[in-house]
């Protein structure tokens, strides 16, 4: 299911940040951010935007990954000025 990130998932979004694998393949950054770096983050999506929205992806609520949907807005709407 997709739900709100929680605050507990901090240690588990911390680890995936900074596993080598995952890095390299999601991620056009090399070097491994801080803890307080995945916390600001964490915080920032538990808070949430005007333009986008971070979920995380539960299985029996034990998290598995999230998803982000950002740039929301009115894509495709034309003003026409006569």
């Amino acid at each position: 299911s997709l739900e709100p990130h929680r605050p507990e998932n901090i240690d588990l979004l911390y680890a995936w940040e900074n596993d080598d694998e995952l890095l390299a393949m999601s991620s056009d950054r090399l070097e491994h951010p801080a803890i307080d770096e995945v916390q600001r983050s964490l915080e920032n999506w538990i808070a949430g935007s005007e333009d986008a929205i971070v979920f995380g992806i539960h299985i029996d609520r034990r998290l598995i990954g999230y998803v982000q949907r950002a740039s929301i807005g009115t894509i495709g709407v034309a003003k026409w000025v006569s």
